[in-house]
């Protein structure tokens, strides 16, 4: 036993010993480790190939587990350094995910003597887990066992595994959606398989080409040209993609298709065909056509530019240069002037730092412009150049400045001779016996006579130099006055001469004046000259407000007729686009593709709204006028109309105590209201009363004379006030105006008062609105008056059924309306008979037995709709007609179809009403 009473000494000096020890263990066992690894790589030259092996390697002792030696990949990934992998234990390292794992490999390795292909996880030295592929075998080394393993990192390999498979399960579903032309061939190159896209882009339905071959479907030439390169394909039997070839649609239209594909085998590993898509770049292909043509127009105009045009880089060569850039420097070709000229700061510049200012305004700014230097020409003579560049980057992505250079040199030289002349013009300055000033190019005023001392009220010394041309001009004018210094700066000669301007004085009084400005020649300073025509303009207000309400009404009318104008083409559109939706609702049940179904329908009908608001506002939406009662309007829709209120909105009716009988549309009328209360809501954001009121007014030439227009007569008088945040003059000046809003992005169309406006126009009716902000608004309609007109109008019952099975000849010239058309009634049991036009139609009808109904586009080819019924009803007096069109009113009233004479259904044609109308006329036939 030692001595429990040692000195501190005597522990400090055993201490000492001991680590002394420790440190010859570990030194020893770092040398008999490294004498193993030297063992084995002296005695084996399977160490080079260990080395050298792309996959991670390692040799471990086969009782211990501890690593001997690891090869390079191993390191590169494990992220671990050989010095913390040699002589620890992978556990010890950290390398194993599970224990289990490395368990379960051991145990096979003691049963069968060998692991193989087993996957683990791994993890890195940074954390992240691998999935690899472990295998390994006992070997001897020096006669001694040990075990080397190999792993391969399948991480990513798995990865694409998983997602192949997604792939292929989305395949199937995305097939049908999308864009592109979905296909399979045999190996004879039939078609064994089509998507619904083929429509689309040859015309034909997918049954229609299965079995025939693409080159049924091309020209004689096209055929012959593309035969060698599918034969190569097919021979080959590879993946071919982008192979453009030129099809013809059913139509007889040119379409050109991008083909790519892959070979199928089947599970022997036999070639059976290719699958692959096809994508129309027909559009691509004309817009390269057409890029192509621009780009020769483009090189037409770098060619023969008067002015110098240039690409050169930032340090200072030549990359292009036009024949004009080399004429004005004294090169005899482009060629000459790039090979000549490697620093344009000293060969082209006289001072090289103007090179440097001007690569520093366009490293700045991007762009500059009117730079103005002295450059040299071949033969060394100097000239004044005027530069204007900007940066921009090649296909390669290098920068490059592409400027364009203006001799000025007589422009400069005319500088030096103003300057000698100004004295001269100062006489004349300070007499002319109009107000002028000398503006400087940042708008301060630098000379000024005494008629402008007179006209401002302030002195020369007040205003020279010190104060700007903005200071008197009215604030309603500084973006036109800024716009037209803008301009003078990018384009002197489109700057404007002459304008007129509001000026304040010192006093602060407002002069209408009218200036006449112009460029000093050679400087950036501008002269203007003023005349007050305050008294004159005083006249022309007058004037102006008379001609302005004829400016607003044919400004209205202008918009109407384009608003009609496009509806014939969208009518037939939304008809397709409604109609084939409608149908595909129908044979979809519950899931995602009926979702998009529904959003499509939603989306087609709102477009079909905005078309009707757009007919509306234009006036040229066919409508029935009957006798109504306004008083009776405004009952039936009172329930409805506080149910668009918020609760903080008190709702006033005020009727009148006796009938008002107007002629007019129900549904219109109803329009305006549901638009008026809809509005007056939106401006009540705090809430408020809204008021309607009707009574009998009578207007008169009284009325006229104070608003411009206005028929004397009897009126329905239609109020609806607010009390909320009512508008400025500017704004009310713009509420009718299609599309104009004040509300936020997607909170409004723009369409509801301009659609109250056509609705009244259309019903010969006037309106005016009244409003001031923060006093409410209130709109007075007009509506004509009427009297002994007979019972009012009340709507007829709907039918309940829309099936049948009569025969009904269809004429319309649109194949898609048509189509949709005989889709829709085949449906619902109905025997259809086409008719591409008006002749067409009475062909047809003569070589069918019975028909029950025509139904006829009012404006077709060859023969009208109205021409065709006269046509076959002087054979069959009784038969049935119902007219269709896509155009506005008139142009069906000029083709004498008259809505309260023939039965008529507007396009676009939704199903429902379509089909009820269809029953009706025929129904109607069992009581005549």
């Amino acid at each position: 036993m030692k001595d429990p009473f040692r000195t501190n000494q005597e522990l400090l000096e055993e201490i000492s010993v001991l680590k002394q020890r420790i440190k010859e263990l570990e030194e020893y066992e770092a040398r008999r480790s490294k004498d193993k690894e030297g063992l084995w790589r002296s005695d084996n030259p399977f160490h080079i190939f260990f080395d050298l092996a792309p996959d991670p390697m390692a040799i471990t002792n086969f009782d211990d587990g501890r690593i001997i030696d690891v090869n390079q990949a191993f390191v590169a990934h494990s992220h671990y350094s050989r010095d913390e992998l040699i002589g620890r234990t992978a556990t010890e390292v950290g390398i194993w995910v599970n224990e289990e794992d490395r368990d379960a490999i051991l145990k096979h390795l003691c049963d069968t003597g060998y692991v193989e292909n087993i996957e683990v996880p791994f993890k890195r030295r940074n954390g992240e887990i691998r999935q690899a592929v472990f295998s390994g075998r006992p070997i001897e080394i020096g006669n001694q066992k040990w075990l080397l393993s190999v792993s391969r990192d399948i991480t990513e390999h798995k990865q694409t595994e998983r997602t192949l498979q997604e792939s292929e399960e989305r395949f199937r579903s995305l097939v049908e959606t999308t864009s592109d032309w979905v296909w399979e061939i045999d190996r004879n190159s039939r078609y064994t398989y089509s998507s619904q896209k083929v429509r689309d882009f040859l015309g034909y339905e997918p049954e229609e080409i299965i079995g025939k071959t693409p080159f049924d479907f091309m020209s004689p030439q096209e055929v012959k040209r593309t035969i060698p390169l599918f034969k190569d394909i097919a021979k080959s039997r590879k993946s071919f993609s982008r192979l453009e070839n030129t099809n013809l649609h059913k139509d007889g239209r040119t379409v050109v298709l991008e083909t790519s594909g892959v070979p199928v085998f089947d599970e022997k590993g036999n070639f059976s065909g290719y699958k692959g898509i096809d994508r129309d770049i027909t559009g691509r292909k004309e817009m390269e056509e057409a890029l192509l043509k621009s780009e020769e127009k483009y090189r037409g105009i770098f060619e023969n530019a008067v002015m110098g045009i240039f690409q050169t880089t930032p340090e200072g060569r030549y990359v292009s240069v036009n024949p004009a850039g080399a004429r004005m420097y004294g090169y005899e070709s482009p060629e000459e002037m790039m090979q000549s000229v490697a620093d344009m700061a000293r060969q082209v510049y006289v001072h090289p730092e103007d090179r440097q200012r001007l690569k520093d305004l366009i490293e700045s700014d991007g762009f500059v412009e009117d730079f103005e230097a002295e450059h040299y020409t071949k033969n060394g003579g100097r000239m004044w150049a005027s530069v204007n560049a900007r940066a921009i980057r090649d296909a390669s992505g290098a920068m490059l400045y592409e400027t364009t250079s203006q001799n000025i040199t007589e422009r400069k030289q005319a500088e030096i001779r103003l300057l000698e002349s100004e004295e001269r013009y100062r006489t004349v300055f300070e007499n002319t016996g109009a107000a002028t000033v000398i503006i400087e190019s940042d708008t301060t005023i630098s000379l000024c006579n005494a008629e402008f001392e007179r006209l401002s009220g302030y002195t020369k010394d007040e205003i020279e130099g010190k104060k700007s041309w903005t200071e008197f001009t009215d604030t309603k004018d500084w973006e036109r006055m800024l716009a037209w210094h803008y301009l003078r700066r990018q384009d002197p000669n489109k700057a404007a001469k002459r304008y007129e301007f509001r000026f304040v004085t010192r006093s602060g009084g407002v002069r209408h004046i009218y200036l006449v400005m112009d460029i000093v020649p050679g400087t950036e300073k501008s002269v203007a000259s003023l005349i007050d025509i305050t008294d004159y303009k005083r006249a022309e207000e007058e004037k102006a407000q008379l001609e302005s309400r004829l400016f607003q009404a044919q400004k209205m009318e202008a918009i109407g007729t384009l608003a009609g104008g496009i509806a014939h083409d969208f009518n037939n559109i939304l008809t397709a686009l409604t109609g084939y939706a409608s149908l595909l609702q129908m044979k979809i049940d519950n899931g995602v593709l009926r979702t998009y179904t529904d959003q499509i329908l939603f989306a087609s009908r709102k477009a079909v709204d905005l078309i009707q608001s757009l007919l509306a506002f234009s006036r040229q939406q066919a409508v029935t006028l009957n006798p109504v009662n306004i008083n009776n309007v405004i009952r039936n829709t009172k329930k409805l109309l506080k149910r668009l209120l918020t609760e903080d909105i008190k709702l006033r009716i005020l009727i009148a105590p006796d009938d008002i009988i107007i002629m007019a549309d129900v549904t219109q009328i109803d329009q305006i209201l549901f638009n008026l209360i809809t509005n007056a809501k939106d401006a009540m954001p705090h809430g408020g009363t809204l008021t309607i009121e009707t009574r009998p007014v009578e207007l008169d030439s009284e009325f006229r004379r104070s608003h411009g227009y206005g028929e004397p007569g009897n009126y329905a008088l239609l109020s609806v006030s607010d009390t909320g945040l009512g508008m400025s003059e500017t704004i009310r000046e713009k509420i009718f105006d299609p599309f104009f809003t004040t509300k936020a992005i997607g909170k409004g169309t723009g369409l509801g008062l301009s659609t109250v406006y056509g609705i009244v126009k259309q019903h010969n009716g006037y309106i005016t609105v009244h409003s001031k902000p923060n006093t409410g608004t209130t709109f007075h309609i007009y509506l004509p008056a009427v009297s002994n007109v007979g019972r009012e109008y009340e709507p007829a019952p709907v039918p309940v059924s829309s099936r049948g099975n009569e025969t009904i000849l269809v004429a319309e010239d649109n194949e898609t309306v048509r189509g949709f058309i005989k889709e829709i009634l085949t449906e619902y049991g109905y025997t259809v008979i086409e008719a591409v036009d008006g002749a067409d139609a009475i062909e047809q009808f003569n070589k069918t037995e019975r028909i029950d109904l025509l139904i006829l586009d009012s404006v077709m080819p060859e023969k009208n709709g109205r021409e065709v019924y006269d046509e076959i009803s002087r054979d069959r007096p009784d038969i049935q007609v119902l007219f269709t069109s896509g155009y506005t009113k008139d142009v069906i009233l000029d083709k004498g179809i008259e809505g309260k004479q023939f039965d008529f259904i507007a396009k676009p044609i939704l199903p429902d009403t379509f089909l009820q109308k269809i029953r009706e006329i025929l129904d109607r036939r069992l009581f005549d």
